[in-house]
């Protein structure tokens, strides 16, 4: 099965080399080898205008996966007016049935600083040990926060860069996944700094 769905993308390759339209033989085979054949293979039943919009945000760049090209596109089809800026507070809050990869379930629900926004509404969100882009409507802003809770996100998140044990990952984990943080959270914080601070 998984032969024949990637014969029928690279006979899409083979197409596009044939017409001389690199970029696009160039872009689905960045899809075959940085995503899956399952989503190249996925993207051959859109319609042709869409499966081509996706496929020319790959080629420039615009986009790195399919996923990321249909964000831009709906985006651009969207009314939606959220205003990010970077250096804001957001929270992911993706809905279960929109969950695609491994990524998106382990930080839903955890909050991050926004880096930037790119072109389509696409949101490059600092978690700490790596940054990830998110579709705007995926992320929600922590609209009110004290400077007492910003200070304690860019504690957790400058921990996030050291060399943790399992047991700091995960108290780290549910504390980036609470918006007030008690006195008893903020000792956890002081004691896995201890650790790690000069």
């Amino acid at each position: 099965m998984t032969y024949a769905k990637a014969a029928k993308v690279v006979k899409q390759i083979d197409r596009a080399v044939s017409e001389d339209d690199l970029e696009i033989a160039s872009a689905w085979r960045k899809i075959l080898n940085n995503q899956s054949i399952s989503a190249a293979h996925q993207l051959l039943s859109r319609p042709q205008k869409e499966r081509l919009a996706i496929l020319e945000l790959i080629a420039s760049g615009e986009a790195e996966t399919t996923k990321e090209a249909q964000f831009i596109l709906e985006a651009a089809n969207s009314d939606d007016d959220r205003i990010f800026v970077a250096g804001d507070l957001a929270i992911i809050n993706i809905e279960k049935a929109n969950l695609i990869s491994a990524k998106e379930t382990q930080w839903n629900g955890c909050w991050g600083v926004i880096e930037e926004v790119l072109p389509g509404g696409i949101v490059s969100l600092n978690l700490g040990k790596e940054t990830l882009r998110f579709c705007q409507r995926d992320v929600k802003l922590i609209e009110e926060s004290t400077e007492e809770f910003q200070e304690a996100v860019k504690r957790v998140l400058q921990l996030r860069e050291c060399p943790l044990s399992e047991m700091e990952v995960a108290m780290l984990d549910v504390l980036q996944r609470l918006l007030e943080l008690s006195d008893r959270s903020l000792f956890y914080l002081e004691q896995i700094e201890q650790f790690y601070t000069y």
